[in-house]
């Protein structure tokens, strides 16, 4: 490149020739460090602190690369594609040149035997996850110990279950209502199963647990449920059947055993209770007899100033039947509705109407009529 310099200037310049002089100068003294000739594509670049020097262009795909710090730029020698497309991935192809490798949907990255990379949908065999292969040989089951299950078909609705250390098998379909199984081996479907030790129904102090029973015959249940038991009980039922007519027995610790029920087992009470001859019709409750007697038998006599009398009574609670002895005050009869009759004469007495046999005792109904006076003393004998 050559500059030349301006040695004249016309009249009437605004600069002087001495300042524009000066300017021609410097420019000159600068064009002097460039290179003198270009080839097309040469890149200009600084070779020291005042002189400049070119770097010819390479071969395409090649990019420039720092040198280092005070030294020159360099073109790289491994070389880059021109453009890539979407998801492309960028591999070397070979020494020094780096190529565009395309994807594909659900695909994996796998290299070939040469280790030539590429997209693939296929596992290669010779791939394992801790040593162990994870593909199926020749169509055979992958084993568990490479991570399968050793089964190839399954049954619908089976279970899966270990049948070894090394290998899983896989149940038949369980009938409707039948329950899983098993008796030191392979896991079954049973509708009668049996269980070595006790089932517990319902929760403590939480849900009360009660056991169904269904009759093929019938749309009812029968249900037996937990008492509310104040401390824990183990009812051990007998090792054989009973005779006709006997019954469940218990021996207070929780064994159970066929008795024969006795026929003589009765319990009786006898006591007595007065009544105020003088208080209105009403109803009177006798309690300390100990039990809810099934009947009662009546008795009650007295004697005053010449005249006596006497009632005998008995009812089972429904049925009632009265006998009153008047000693003269009127004549004797058979009350079928009086239990209990207290006469001193034909217009003042009291008599029970009506009874109630109750938890541990009775109530009777008095019907006053007249004036009578004093108080009756009535014996009973309860029966049970």
């Amino acid at each position: 490149m050559a500059i030349s310099r301006v040695t004249t200037w016309a009249a009437g310049n605004v600069l002087t020739a001495a300042a524009l002089n000066a300017e021609f100068d410097n420019l000159l003294n600068q064009a002097n460090t460039a290179p003198t000739s270009y080839t097309i594509g040469d890149l200009l670049q600084a070779n020291s602190g005042t002189t400049l020097t070119t770097l010819a262009a390479v071969a395409a795909g090649s990019y420039l690369r720092s040198g280092g710090v005070a030294t020159a730029s360099v073109w790289s020698t491994v070389t880059l594609p021109n453009t890539t497309t979407i998801s492309q991935l960028l591999y070397s192809s070979a020494a020094n040149v780096v190529a565009g490798l395309a994807t594909a949907n659900s695909g994996i990255l796998i290299t070939s035997s040469g280790g030539v990379p590429s997209i693939g949908t296929d596992i290669p065999t010779a791939v394992t996850i801790g040593a162990a292969y994870v593909y199926r040989v020749g169509g055979t089951d992958v084993a568990v110990a490479d991570g399968g299950t050793g089964v190839g078909t399954f049954t619908a609705n089976g279970i899966l279950y270990g049948n070894s250390a090394t290998s899983i098998l896989v149940t038949a379909q369980g009938g409707t209502n039948t329950i899983l199984t098993a008796s030191a081996g392979a896991p079954v479907f049973s509708a009668t199963p049996i269980i070595n030790t006790s089932v517990q129904l319902g929760v403590v102090s939480t849900a009360t647990g009660s056991l169904k029973l269904a009759h093929a015959s019938s749309a009812n249940l029968t249900t037996i449920t937990a008492g509310n038991a104040t401390a824990a009980v183990t009812y051990v039922w007998p090792t054989a059947d009973g005779t006709s007519g006997q019954v469940l027995s218990t021996n207070a610790s929780g064994a159970l055993s066929w008795a024969t029920a006795s026929a003589g087992a009765v319990s009786v009470k006898v006591g007595t209770f007065t009544r105020d001859l003088t208080t209105a019709s009403g109803t009177q409750a006798v309690t300390g007899v100990g039990f809810t007697p099934k009947a009662i038998i009546f008795l009650t006599a007295s004697s005053a100033v010449d005249v006596g009398y006497g009632s005998w009574g008995v009812t089972d609670g429904g049925v009632v039947s009265g006998i009153e002895w008047r000693g003269g005050v009127t004549a004797d009869t058979f009350a079928a509705s009086n239990i209990i009759s207290v006469i001193l004469t034909a217009t003042d007495y009291q008599y029970v109407s009506a009874i109630s046999l109750d938890a541990d005792g009775f109530t009777v109904t008095w019907v006053k009529a007249g004036s009578p006076t004093g108080t009756a003393a009535i014996r009973y004998l309860a029966i049970r």
